[in-house]
């Protein structure tokens, strides 16, 4: 069984973006499961499922409390290879999709690497401005050392040896381009990665999926979103023109791309430096630097609850944060 999971929260609109864009995809013999948190956008996300995947397998699971960012596509995840999954394309709500996704998903599940922990949808890392994406390599794919939660593609060995031991690992010394420590699943895994050298992930050169959450989201916040997505091109063609390949030789590829992708690997390289130094200063300090953290994310939480007032009163005119309570205005 192949199966594509789904995670999504109170943004009915995102989500009906991200079904249009995969129903446009070669969907027979994929099983969509939508795993849902809690809220009163429910009814609304059950009505784009039965208008858009009418005639094909889905799954709408609603959870019977709110599990977070975190919780909840772990239990996607574990609920699908329990079911029987051999590969899963996994996905959030906000994403917008190329029509060839699922055909370049069943590809690389028999092409799996040993050295590699799943396939990303889009070349870049976790909160990194640097994303690459060129239409003119629509087939081309690069072992890199980075990851991001943007779309990804991973077998059941893959989930039971790379992401299910270690989801929940604190990122511990990881630290953004601001210089502040990261957490949340998809940093745990980036910082695995780090932590293995010998390991990577496939990305494509020109991407299969765009990040459209700009207004609710739990990370992204409006700057970085314009920043970083803003006329983002991805792969338009619903089938490969040629076969898809792996880049063996990063030479052989234009100027702009493989030097890139070699700051990339001397990024990572001074990330898990970084990382390393980080960890052991602030084991010497830990009871100050728990205290600064546990200070740091209260005040980061009440700014993300402010922003996302604002972001819901230019939504449907209502000052209530939680999106979909109350009908757009007008």
């Amino acid at each position: 069984m192949r199966t594509i999971t789904i995670t999504a929260y109170q943004r009915p609109a995102y989500f009906e973006r991200l079904l249009s864009s995969l129903t446009e995809n070669d969907l027979t013999g994929w099983e969509i499961w939508i795993f849902l948190e809690p809220s009163s956008s429910v009814d609304s996300f059950r009505r784009q499922c039965e208008q858009q995947l009418g005639g094909m397998t889905w799954h709408l699971i609603v959870n019977q409390k709110r599990l977070g960012v975190s919780q909840n596509p772990y239990q996607a995840l574990s609920r699908v290879f329990s079911e029987g999954s051999e590969y899963n394309l996994y996905l959030e709500e906000d994403l917008e999709l190329s029509p060839d996704t699922t055909a370049l998903a069943a590809w690389y599940a028999q092409h799996v690497r040993s050295d590699e922990i799943c396939m990303n949808l889009l070349a870049g890392g976790c909160f990194s401005r640097g994303i690459l994406s060129h239409p003119d390599h629509p087939n081309q794919l690069v072992s890199a050392p980075m990851f991001n939660s943007l779309g990804m593609v991973l077998t059941k060995q893959q989930w039971q040896t790379h992401f299910e031991p270690h989801w929940f690992d604190f990122p511990f010394g990881l630290s953004a381009p601001n210089g502040l420590q990261m957490f949340g699943w998809d940093c745990a895994i980036y910082a695995y990665l780090l932590a293995n050298p010998s390991l990577n992930t496939l990305q494509p050169l020109c991407a299969r999926s765009r990040h459209l959450g700009k207004h609710g989201g739990e990370y992204c916040d409006e700057d970085f979103q314009d920043d970083v997505f803003t006329d983002q091109p991805i792969h338009t063609e619903p089938t490969p023109t040629a076969g898809y390949a792996r880049v063996t030789e990063l030479r052989d590829l234009p100027h702009a791309l493989r030097t890139h992708l070699y700051l990339w690997q001397e990024q990572s390289r001074t990330l898990d430096e970084l990382r390393r130094k980080n960890r052991t200063l602030r084991w010497l300090k830990e009871p100050l630097y728990r205290w600064w953290y546990s200070d740091l994310l209260l005040r980061w939480r009440k700014r993300r609850w402010k922003q996302r007032i604002e972001s819901a009163k230019r939504l449907n005119g209502s000052p209530d944060p939680k999106f979909g309570k109350s009908k757009p205005s007008g």
